[in-house]
């Protein structure tokens, strides 16, 4: 019976995290909806636009805070909320190059102060993510990006006839600042007797960790970041939608393989072998039917039409995903990080040389195969790397 309830208590508490990684890309699916049937898919894609920006920024302020402190406090729990608080402070001087690139870009010229104010909220609930991992408040983050959602989808209604742009933006301004006071009024009273210490040359320490997290994030979203650059609002639009289904899918795939990792570092290599065979075979099955039901999906609810050649790419997107995963957790196993990293790199570097051409030519056909082929490319070459520095060990 004890095991049974360890059983359903761990599943209780993956499946609220799960919830609460996923509502965020739902929220938009269900706002971009309301938005594209009673303004655009125009409207929708300036909205993109400015997301884009401001997300790229956000992965800068963020500068690997999420790993390297889940890292020190597992050292020193009892200093949990000094920990967090120090490395909020340290973190915070990057707001100041930060609004430099919000001012100084032409493109933010009528919306910089909306934009900036926008980030400062981004930038204090991003932070507050460490807490909510470490302390497994997901019901408390899930609540919140319930409201959150909420209050964009409701101000949208009420304003959906005068509704423009900065209206909008506005509003999910105003939506961020509910969310960033609900977390700072829950854990306000769990940070008493901290103590004010701000040293930004600390955060060189979190270098190791934004590193990797820059390079793996870039070559997942440098498809979004050229369609941004080249795409029409309308194409922009329409081709998120599909990114948000894309992103949807690619959450979910942690439900199958967060299990096996609690057991990762206890089993073979063999056993991690036959685990990532099974793993390839069901992306095939997993890919298929993700794809079925995205078709159905964005073709009667959305009204929006792909292509059938951009329903085949992004299935085989799919195809390495979950092999993919427990590859890399693999690669961990072994201490063999930097090699991650390094072909990453590589990988970007062949994504900004085809990129450009792919995209001028091909448009959202050729935005999809650059996501789908990196996520090959990197699959291949982690693995062939990997494969033979195992080889050159044994030797």
């Amino acid at each position: 019976m004890n095991s049974i309830h360890k059983l359903l208590t761990r599943f209780k508490v993956i499946s609220l995290y799960g919830l609460s990684q996923s509502i965020t890309p739902l929220g938009h699916l269900l706002i971009s909806y309301f938005i594209i049937k009673f303004k655009s898919i125009a409207f929708w894609g300036s909205y993109v636009e400015v997301l884009i920006w401001v997300n790229l920024i956000l992965l800068l302020l963020s500068f690997g805070n999420k790993a390297y402190l889940l890292k020190e406090i597992s050292k020193t729990p009892a200093k949990l909320y000094q920990l967090w608080f120090s490395n909020f402070l340290n973190r915070s001087i990057l707001l100041i190059p930060s609004f430099l690139i919000i001012i100084f870009t032409p493109f933010f010229n009528d919306k910089i102060i909306l934009t900036c104010l926008w980030l400062v909220l981004l930038f204090i609930s991003q932070s507050y993510q460490v807490l909510i991992l470490y302390l497994k408040d997901f019901k408390y983050s899930l609540l919140v990006e319930i409201i959150f959602n909420s209050s964009i989808l409701l101000f949208v209604f009420l304003k959906i006839d005068t509704l423009d742009l900065l209206e909008f933006l506005s509003i999910v301004v105003y939506s961020n600042l509910i969310k960033a006071l609900l977390f700072i009024l829950y854990y306000y009273k769990k940070m008493k007797g901290l103590t004010f210490s701000f040293s930004p040359s600390e955060l060189k320490k979190n270098i190791p960790y934004f590193i990797p997290l820059t390079l793996g994030t870039v070559r997942v979203k440098i498809d979004t970041y050229f369609a941004n650059s080249f795409f029409s609002v309308s194409d922009l639009g329409k081709y998120q939608i599909l990114i948000s289904f894309i992103s949807i899918g690619h959450i979910t795939t942690t439900y199958f393989v967060n299990p096996y990792l609690k057991v990762f570092f206890r089993v073979s290599d063999s056993i991690i072998k036959r685990i990532k065979r099974q793993f390839f075979i069901f992306g095939l099955f997993y890919g298929l039917a993700f794809v079925i039901a995205t078709y159905f999906i964005i073709s009667n609810v959305y009204l929006i039409q792909f292509t059938l050649a951009n329903y085949i790419t992004v299935f085989t997107f799919f195809i390495p995903l979950l092999f993919q995963m427990i590859l890399v957790n693999q690669i961990y196993k072994h201490d063999q990080q930097n090699l991650v990293s390094y072909v990453a790199l590589f990988v970007i570097f062949l994504q900004l040389i085809t990129g450009y051409y792919l995209i001028q030519e091909q448009g959202i056909q050729g935005a999809l195969l650059l996501k789908a082929a990196s996520q090959w490319l990197i699959t291949v070459l982690l693995w062939f790397w990997f494969r033979k520095a195992k080889n050159k060990k044994l030797a």
